[in-house]
């Protein structure tokens, strides 16, 4: 099996550091320049903390008015001389400065205690809504029962444009970052029922079959599965593979059919549950056993974190960060060898899927957490590109040495455009680094285990 040029493309793509202000045109330099001012006198007005309402609606009509002439001059020129790449550079630059100018509002609009509940409400949807875009597994129910309990939040608690708890109460602190919640989460799940209502007539029967091995895979009953019974979900499986092309769902052309996102997340989540019935079943050498130990309380304690995401910060997933760093470490070339005489102890397989699980809760714990900020997700995205690829060798089990040599230097290119560890853009550390360091240490993690795994037989 030989790699298609699909995946050569995705495979040989490499994330942008930035976008070199040279290839702007001149109307692109004169906004992006005003808007380099404007963000550096937002950060200034963030570190005095003395600042009021007036001077925050000050910059963001400023923010407003510069992006409207941005507009006004994109469709003026036809997009003529505004090529996409430049175009969305700026695009995602205003939404930083839109991000700084929100905080600045949270910092100032406390949110009145007696509508904390309706606050942690929004919050509680926000997460779920970011976790299903993050991950891609989700259906149309789902997305839907989300967006009714917003339009019974805005019906129960917001009166003629105000969120009160009763019609005739004084208006409450916290309206701003309220509203901004209600808005956030609104636009999320209209862009995810887009994504769930275009899916392709082609791939409905699939999805209905995926579906339904999810449910089978997610049931309690599910750790009792003998062997042959989880062959046979992965057979399954295996069964679309001949639909999809390098891990997509595409037409005759090669196009890629809408709706391959989802049904790909889903494909990978039952796969991942297989693997981790068959570990369960796997035999370890003693010296893995306990690095098989330690992951195995690792990903049980992600999971947890995962069922209760909205109570938990940044800073609580640390230790885990560092714990799968301290395992990482006592590999060589990718292989857990014997200290004493360097040989290769059984259960391979079992670790690297077990490193790969966690990455994988890591990832969507920290883009839920910190999401991605627009000027890194072509980062993220070529890497998730790259990581589609290399779950479709896992799936097959078909890849070559010289295949798998290409991947780790693209792998290995990711790596090298980080100065001390982060992903810089414009000279700034921009928020979602830990997302996608997980996410890169995931793909790492899955080419040790196609490489060196006999899981799959």
């Amino acid at each position: 099996m030989t790699i298609s040029d699909r995946a050569i493309n995705v495979l040989t793509a490499k994330a942008p550091a930035t976008v070199p202000i040279k290839s702007f045109s001149a109307d692109e330099v004169n906004i992006y320049q005003q808007a380099k001012e404007l963000k550096k006198e937002i950060q200034e007005l963030k570190k005095s903390t003395s600042y009021t309402f007036k001077d925050v609606i000050h910059l963001g009509d400023r923010c407003a008015n510069l992006y409207r002439d941005f507009i006004e001059s994109r469709d003026q020129d036809n997009w003529t001389n505004w090529t996409s790449q430049t175009s969305k550079y700026i695009d995602g630059y205003f939404d930083t400065i839109h991000y700084a100018i929100l905080d600045c509002y949270v910092f100032l609009d406390k949110i009145d205690h007696t509508l904390a509940r309706v606050y942690n409400q929004l919050v509680a949807i926000q997460k779920s809504l970011m976790e299903m875009h993050a991950t891609k597994c989700f259906s149309l129910d789902s997305v839907q029962s989300l967006k009714m309990k917003l339009n019974e939040i805005e019906n129960k608690f917001c009166h003629n444009g105000v969120f009160k708890l009763r019609e005739d109460d004084a208006i409450p602190k916290g309206q701003a970052i309220l509203f901004h919640k209600l808005n956030f989460d609104y636009k999320l799940s209209q862009k995810l029922m887009e994504e769930a209502t275009m899916m392709s007539p082609a791939l409905v029967e699939y999805h209905n079959t995926l579906i339904q091995l999810h449910e089978k895979v997610m049931k309690p009953s599910a750790a009792n599965m003998t062997r042959q019974e989880i062959n046979l979900i992965q057979y399954q499986l295996r069964e679309l593979e001949p639909h999809r092309k390098d891990g997509f769902f595409v037409d005759k052309k090669g196009e890629i059919l809408p709706g391959d996102a989802v049904l790909a997340a889903l494909m990978e989540e039952v796969y991942a549950k297989t693997y981790l019935l068959i570990s369960l079943q796997e035999n370890v050498a003693p010296e893995l056993e306990p690095l098989q130990i330690r992951l195995i309380k690792v990903r049980d304690e992600l999971q947890q974190l995962l069922e209760k995401r909205w109570t938990i910060q940044l800073q609580d997933l640390m230790p885990y960060h560092q714990v799968l760093s301290e395992i990482e470490s006592q590999r060589k070339d990718g292989i857990f060898m014997k200290s004493d005489n360097g040989s290769i102890p059984m259960g391979q397989a079992v670790i690297h899927t077990l490193l790969h699980q966690a990455h994988r809760s890591l990832y969507r714990l920290q883009c839920i957490l910190e999401p991605v900020h627009p000027l890194l997700e072509a980062i993220q995205y070529d890497l998730l590109q790259v990581r589609k690829v290399l779950l479709y060798f896992l799936h097959n089990g078909q890849t070559t040495d010289g295949e798998m040599t290409h991947i780790r230097k693209v792998l290995d290119s990711f790596h090298e455009i980080r100065v001390d560890g982060k992903y810089i853009v414009d000279e700034e550390v921009l928020p979602g680094q830990e997302a996608l360091n997980a996410l890169l240490n995931e793909c790492y993690d899955i080419w040790c285990q196609i490489k060196y795994a006999s899981i799959i037989e």
